[in-house]
């Protein structure tokens, strides 16, 4: 990590120790301050707490514009798929000969490239997606234990997360503890894992399922291209689902996923908006079907929050996909460590998706331009974060209110569920701990590791390395082999999390449509997502997956008789010298 510094001693002038977010304003260049864990020292680029007010009242002016006019109100949009919904009516507003209609100004900005200066090459897009792959379970482990836990404790972003029922139950839902609330979020998790997975074209080629018959997802009416499978009857072009190509502009996959995603942050937002001008002009009253009404809560505030899932979320969010993951891998001591082009792809990468979730273009230039901005951005987010907390505290403090607590402990205890992740909480608690470290974890409030949960989790950490470092040690004996091992290796477990997320969500491809506030997706919706397995290819996989592992064995089994031998014959060869 080059943006990090040595602890300053607590004489050295340098040292600051900002309270609250304000105090971000009276930092100046060469400031050491603390982040997460690491220290960091400020920089002119380093946004202070003034700049990052102007971007909470930035949302998402194309998008919400497009939604406004395609809804008139946010109440039924549940169960929609919201790009197919988006193409099909900008298409007709088209043929009618409207100019200028909110629908296509949406649509037009988002079907072309991104400008050459936030716009990934393929080479750089197929770099980051290799990286990806062969480091696929760290990255997905930090995800969940440094990202989610850490990221979501933001007091605002928790109060977006209640409001929406995402995640962090409403008023009217079941606590953490209840099933319907754990499975409600390893469902959002695993659409998030999707998102993943399609955007580092890793996704499955499906077959839809739709009243009896096979039918593409929100499927353009143009004829498929070569190469291409079929399946029923039903052409997908494979560059569309694999590789950079799954981020072309109207075709790609991790482009549909992308923008279903920020349609759906834009409901979210439309959401919040509506419910907070109902509960103003009401008196906060909600009346009931009955005749009675009842206290309308209020989770969040725009007057002091800002815009629901401004600019500034949307970046800390895209810092936690981009930066947190690589710097997660380094401290679980992954082997082979990410390399300078592997860390400059990656963020070259995610500036290129941040352009299609609805993220500034002036935010993704400064601070995605290269690795070293990205990963400075990422410990200033970690930092604010801390600082929003602490302001939290003094104010209900002040208030004589009862303190909200993060939500973090309740997002690990739910995701339990997560074949692979179903740890003892005990676990999943000390994970986040050593990942965030002892300030983050203080400010979340999780509670301190015993000694036992500590080895515990390092020897699985170290479990989990030795296929990545059977690897490297395969690759420098027997160079074609090993690398073409750990080629398999990645492309395997990829596709494995993905085979895993499609399972867990029921046979589903999630179109990333609005649920009910207080509820799940009905089942017609979900019928309408559900697709069809396919045997063989199942069968193929279980197959090179057992090959794999069998290589594996068979070479350290090898490697293990050669030692013994080689000792033995030492060993007698030393024996007989003596006599």
């Amino acid at each position: 990590m080059r943006n990090t510094v040595s602890a300053p001693l607590a004489t050295d002038p340098r040292r600051k120790e900002p309270l609250l977010p304000d105090d971000l304003d009276s930092l100046v260049p060469g400031d050491l301050v603390q982040s997460w864990e690491p220290w960091i020292a400020w920089d002119d680029e380093c946004e202070s707490n003034k700049t990052r007010k102007s971007w909470r009242q930035d949302g998402d002016p194309l998008c919400d514009a497009a939604l406004r006019a395609m809804f008139p109100s946010s109440l039924n949009v549940h169960g929609i798929d919201l790009l197919d919904d988006l193409q099909t009516r900008a298409a007709r507003v088209k043929r009618d000969g409207v100019t200028d209609d909110p629908l296509n100004t949406f649509l037009d900005s988002v079907t072309a490239e991104p400008p050459e200066s936030i716009r990934a090459t393929a080479e750089e897009i197929e770099l980051a997606q290799k990286c990806f792959a062969s480091n696929v379970l760290p990255i997905i482990l930090s995800l969940l234990h440094f990202s989610l836990a850490g990221g979501f404790a933001s007091p605002r972003i928790t109060r977006v997360l209640r409001s929406e029922s995402y995640l962090i139950p409403g008023k009217s839902s079941p606590g953490f503890s209840s099933q319907e609330t754990q499975d409600r979020t390893v469902s959002r998790l695993l659409e998030t894992g999707q998102f993943v997975v399609d955007v580092m074209g890793a996704s499955l080629i499906p077959t839809h399922i739709q009243h009896g018959t096979s039918t593409t997802l929100g499927r353009t009416s143009e004829p498929a291209s070569e190469p291409s499978k079929t399946f029923r009857n039903v052409r997908y072009d494979e560059q569309d689902w694999r590789g950079a190509g799954c981020l072309t502009p109207g075709k790609g996959e991790g482009w549909k996923s992308s923008l279903r995603v920020r349609l759906l942050h834009g409901i979210a937002r439309r959401r919040i908006l509506e419910r907070y001008e109902r509960s103003r002009n009401s008196n906060g009253k909600m009346a009931n079907s009955n005749g009675t009404t009842t206290t309308m809560p209020l989770y969040y505030d725009p007057s002091t929050d800002g815009a629901p899932l401004n600019q500034e979320d949307l970046a800390h969010t895209l810092a936690a996909f981009s930066m947190a993951p690589l710097y997660c891998i380094a401290k679980l001591g992954y082997y082979p460590k990410i390399t300078a082009a592997e860390a400059s792809a990656t963020t070259a990468f995610w500036r290129h998706v941040g352009f299609y979730l609805g993220i500034r273009e002036d935010i993704l230039r400064k601070h995605w331009r290269n690795w070293e901005r990205c990963e400075k951005f990422g410990w200033t987010c970690g930092l604010m974060l801390v600082l929003e907390l602490q302001e939290s505290q003094k104010l209900a403090k002040e208030q004589g209110a009862e303190e909200v607590a993060a939500p973090t402990i309740g997002i690990l205890t739910s995701f339990g569920g997560v074949a692979g992740f179903d740890t003892p909480i005990a676990d999943r608690l000390a994970i986040s701990r050593y990942l965030l470290g002892s300030r983050g974890s203080d400010a979340v409030h999780l509670p301190p590791t015993s000694l036992y949960t500590s080895i515990r989790i390092h020897l699985s950490f170290f479990a989990s390395a030795l296929p990545a470092h059977f690897g490297v040690a395969y690759t420098w004996f027997f160079p074609s082999l090993g690398h073409s091992w750990s080629e398999r290796r990645g492309r395997l477990t990829v596709e494995g999390i993905a085979r895993l997320t499609r399972y867990k969500l029921g046979m589903r491809r999630t179109a990333f449509r609005p649920r009910k506030l207080e509820g799940g997706l009905e089942d017609s919706v979900k019928r309408e997502e559900e697709v069809e397995g396919d045997k063989e290819e199942l069968e193929r996989f279980m197959r090179e997956w057992k090959a794999l592992w069998e290589e594996l064995i068979r070479v350290s089994a090898g490697v293990v008789m050669i030692v013994l031998i080689g000792g033995s014959a030492l060993g007698w060869s030393l024996w007989v010298t003596t006599l």
